[in-house]
This record gives structure tokens, sequence and C-alpha cells, in this order.
């Protein structure tokens, strides 16, 4: 029997007979047969059955976007100088503030600030003795690979179109498609609050920018383009990106979330060793495949978009910010306050629900959990896949009312948990 023979007979005997996957992880370190693994695990976790799905595209037109509003490379550039400005609003602070890139595009402290803060980049902090602050009492999201997201926030309330993207490029050529889960939520789409948006039937991208607009203050969009060196710098961008448009629409909310969604839509993560890995341009070590595979064959159930993302929700008992001894503000009045789905929908099931965050760069932001109550990404793994509960509230509350908790029982060892956060290190940007 040949050396391929006798490896197959190995690993159909111990995924039959002693734990499947994971046994066979255990006792092997042939990278090949490990490579072969994780194929067939990337393969079975793809909702359309190809390893291409999970391959981030790095041509342009492949990007994933939201049919009503077309991505073009003048709409990126526009959208990209609009992040970084701040004069949108009369506090003089930009997207950036609390999307940072050196932090993979979060806010790289466990509390963001953006109005209320001092200092740049990873050194802002909220200025305590500042009249108004802006600090959200929830871990601001990174702006990575939002493309793939048809809902944002924690609570995926913003968002109701769809994303459509293309798989595996010129070698596979299927579409996917996400649609958003706000479909039937019209009722809850209140005037005066960023949900209005929601009308408008744009994906998550773009809404949110919509509901960033408002939320922190960007009240200049109607004189910012008065200041005479502004205008010549912008008016071009404004003409190439939206030909079809008068000057006058440009400064309008709706205008500047289409260029700023556009931007972030372009922020996809393919440098980095894991994408290189999956287009042949480089390896990963023994570990990292280990780890991978352990991703899809045990994570990808949940986390199923091509960015690790989700598009469920889940009440998984991690702590909330008010649990961290520096947190700055007051605790939310409970249960409205946690910034879950529930916060939107008002739907017991939906209580303690948050969707599965991207993982590409996580590590860069410094925090875990929707609270920033984890700083150390191995505690982070260990803890949400044994069914660790921080919240004290969801566990009081899931007793009394008989509430049935997603929280994960996956028993993996210090070494799994080694391969499993190896990999998710593959995942950072360079």
């Amino acid at each position: 029997m040949s050396k391929k023979n006798w490896l197959a007979l190995i690993v159909a005997v111990c995924f039959a007979t002693a734990g499947g996957t994971r046994y066979f992880l255990q006792i092997t370190n042939d990278k090949k047969a490990v490579e072969a693994v994780l194929i067939e695990a990337m393969e079975e976790a793809s909702p359309i059955g190809n390893a291409a799905y999970w391959q981030l595209p790095t041509d342009f037109d492949d990007i994933p976007q939201d049919p009503e509003n077309p991505l073009t490379e003048a709409k990126a550039k526009l959208g990209e100088k609009l992040f970084f400005e701040p004069t949108l609003s009369t506090h003089n602070v930009g997207c950036n503030a609390c999307h940072h890139p050196d932090a993979g595009f979060y806010a790289g402290v466990a509390q963001s600030v953006g109005f209320g803060g001092v200092g740049e980049g990873l050194e802002r902090f909220i200025d305590k003795d500042a009249e108004h602050i802006d600090a959200p009492p929830i871990k601001s999201p990174t702006a990575l690979n939002v493309a793939y997201r048809p809902n944002s926030l924690h609570s995926n309330k913003l968002g109701s179109g769809k994303v459509v993207f293309p798989v595996g490029g010129e070698d596979v050529e299927l579409m996917a498609s996400v649609q958003s889960m706000n479909q039937q939520t019209d009722s809850l789409w209140a005037q005066g609050s960023p949900l209005i948006k929601n009308h408008l039937r744009l994906a998550g991208a773009e809404t949110q920018v919509f509901g960033a607009i408002g939320a922190h203050e960007l009240d200049n969009l109607d004189s910012f383009l008065a200041d005479p060196e502004k205008r010549a710098e912008y008016l071009p961008l404004f003409a190439a990106a939206f030909p079809e448009m008068s000057p006058a629409e440009y400064s309008t909310d709706v205008t500047i979330a289409k260029a700023i969604a556009a931007f972030e839509r372009t922020l996809i993560t393919t440098n980095n060793r894991f994408q290189r890995y999956l287009r042949g341009e480089g390896s990963l070590t023994l570990s990292e495949l280990k780890g991978a595979v352990l991703a899809f064959t045990e994570c990808a159930g949940c986390h199923n978009l091509p960015s690790f993302a989700g598009t469920g929700i889940y009440a998984m008992g991690h702590g909330h910010m008010w649990l961290r001894p520096d947190f700055f503000g007051d605790v939310p009045e409970l249960p409205k306050g946690m910034n879950d789905r529930f916060s939107f929908t008002g739907n017991a099931d939906d209580m303690c629900k948050y969707p599965p965050m991207q993982w590409y760069s996580v590590t860069k932001g410094n925090f875990y959990g929707h609270g920033s109550t984890y700083d150390y990404l191995p505690d982070f793994i260990r803890d949400h896949t044994s069914g660790v509960m921080q919240d004290s509230f969801l566990a009081e509350f899931a007793d009394s009312n008989g509430f049935e908790l997603d929280t994960l029982n996956l028993g993996l060892s210090d070494v799994e948990i080694e391969q499993l956060t190896d990999f998710i290190l593959s995942l950072e940007e360079d």
C-alpha cells in the first residue's frame, strides 16, 4: 500500500473511531494531511460548498457592495478623505477618532471617545472635565470588512437591504447574497432616530454611517464646504464620485454617508498570512493550520461570513463595559440599555443577544467582547468556548425566566486554545 493510501486509511480510522477531526489533529504532525483536512473543513463550512468562499477579494470589482450604492473608485477616494475629515463636526473630530487604522480600525482602547476626548490615535482618552462627552458604553466596532455585513452595530439594528458579492474571482463564478435581518421591523424605525434611515433600504455599512452622522454629531455638513480651501479640495472629488448630482446635494447626509461607506467597503483584509496562504503566496505553521481547522469545524457555524463575522445573534454571556473598573459614565437602565438585539426589538427572546463579530486584525483592537472585558485573546477564547458567564444579569434572567442561553462547551485543551490563537494572529493585517 502506498504512503498516500496509508495516510488516507489512518485519517479515516481516526475520524471514525476516536473523536474525529480534533483527535486527528492531536496525533499528526503531517502538514499536508492537515492542509487536506483544512480544505475539506472550509468546503463544509461554506454556505455554497466551496472553499473559495473564504478567500477575500483583491480586485476592486469583486468587493461586496450594496446594489443601492454602486461602488466606484472615485466614490471610495472621496469617502477616504471624508473619513479622516475633522471639520465635518463642529467638535473637530473625524471618524478615525474611534476607528483608527493602527488599531485595525477599532478604537484601540477599551472605551472609545469621539468629542470630549483628548489626544490622537491610540493615545486618545476621555477628558472627564469636558462638558459634553461622546463615549459609548460598548466596544467600538471595526470598519474592516463591513462590506460583508447586511446589518451593523452590536444590535444589528441598522441596515435593511442586502449585500451581494462574487466568490472565487475568475476560478469560481458564484454569487453569494446576504439579506438584512431587519426586513420585518419597519414599525420600529422611529422618526427622530438613526433607525429612520432604514427606510432607505440600504445595507449595514451605508446605514451605519447615516447613524453615526447623528449619534456622533457630525453636525457641520452644511457649512464645511463653505470654506474656500475645502471647496477647492473637495468639489472635484464630489463631482467625480457623484456626476449625476448638483453641487447643492454634495453636503447632504445621504451623499456623505454613501461616500464614507464606499471607502469602508474597500477596507478588505487581504494583506495577512492566511489570505496569502489561500492565494498560494505563502505558508502557515503547523499550529496555525491546526487552529484554522478548529476554526472551520468548531466556529464557522456561527462565524459564517467570509470575514468570520456572522449573520445570526447569540446570548453568550460576555460582560458589559460597565463591569470594567475604568468605565466612564452611568450604568444604563437594564435591560434596555445593553445595546443588544433586545434593546432594538423589545423581544425577550433577543435578550443579551449579539452578532458574531469579524476576526481579521481583531488583535490590533487590544480588547475582546462587546464590553471590552477581555484584554488577552487566549482568555477570551477559553471563556467563550467553555460557557463562562461574565454577565450576572443574564444568568439571573435566564434562571428566573427559563431563558435558553447559547453558551458553548467545546472543551478545548490548552494546546487547542493556543492553536486557535495562532490562527487568529495569522489574520492580522501587515
